[in-house]
């Protein structure tokens, strides 16, 4: 993976920038923002893990709530939080960056994204779609739907659940493949996507790619401690990111409420 340090570096970019968005949502909110619901903790590094894993062609289908993939895919920080005050499109439906998200929490997405893949398949267009969902719409029957039918047509789909408990294992009942990993491990989540991509690939379907979320992770994610090793980052660096970050938001904050400024 070194051959890809550039594009290693770019993701951590987004893992951070998604961070900073995350950190100002109070703040957002009381200046009257709409944002979905507040993300389950250490899942950006398992979506931008995801993200280095995919081709360009391929499609990202998820809730709305998955910053870094989007930022990782062209997004901009601007862009959220133009949506948020309703002054711009969704960063996420934007066809050239083949990135679609659903504010449905009934896992309708799911469906969607298999239909996606369906397509592709038919077309025969060598593409592969992610799909991000948590793990209480495993319960759904959009869900069953969409994974029962990518399993029987063995549609491209890779489904990747962020977990906060390990669940059962439930591919076997879809027919389809399944793969365990870690959601604060960059590179776990991103080995186990591009496994799930090549099969997807190769016509041997979807499988279902299990973030587990652990509460007791702690100190630098791998990704950061990876880059810092090969002398790509350091603590200096990512504190001027996040300043970046902070300045951009601020930015927009001013075009929409002119007496807006970040609490000190």
């Amino acid at each position: 993976m070194d051959a890809r340090l550039p594009e290693m570096l770019e993701a951590y970019r987004a893992v951070v920038r998604a961070r900073a968005f995350e950190a100002r949502r109070d703040e957002l909110e009381q200046k009257g923002a709409a944002l979905p619901r507040r993300l389950a903790v250490a899942t950006e590094d398992a979506f931008a893990g995801a993200a280095f894993s995919l081709g360009s062609d391929d499609w990202l289908v998820g809730e709305g709530t998955e910053t870094a993939l989007a930022l990782a895919r062209g997004a901009t920080l601007a862009d959220f939080v133009a949506h948020a005050f309703g002054r711009g499109g969704n960063p996420w439906n934007v066809r050239e960056r083949r990135t679609v998200s659903s504010d449905l929490r009934n896992g309708a997405h799911i469906t969607q994204a298999t239909g996606i893949a369906w397509a592709a398949k038919i077309e025969r267009r060598a593409l592969a779609v992610l799909v991000t969902f948590t793990d209480d719409i495993v319960t759904t029957g959009e869900f069953h739907n969409g994974v029962n039918f990518a399993g029987v047509f063995k549609a491209p789909v890779v489904f990747l659940c962020t977990s906060q408990k390990p669940l059962i294992d439930i591919a076997p009942a879809y027919g389809i493949a399944s793969i365990v990993c870690q959601a604060a491990d960059f590179f776990s989540v991103a080995h186990a996507v591009t496994d799930a991509r090549k099969r997807a690939l190769s016509g041997l379907g979807p499988t279902f790619v299990e973030a587990r979320i652990d509460d007791a992770a702690h100190g630098p994610p791998p990704l950061r401690r990876h880059l810092e090793a090969r002398g790509l980052f350091n603590a200096e660096q990512e504190a001027k990111l996040l300043g970046e970050a902070h300045a951009e938001i601020d930015r927009v904050l001013r075009d929409f409420i002119p007496t807006g400024r970040r609490p000190e």
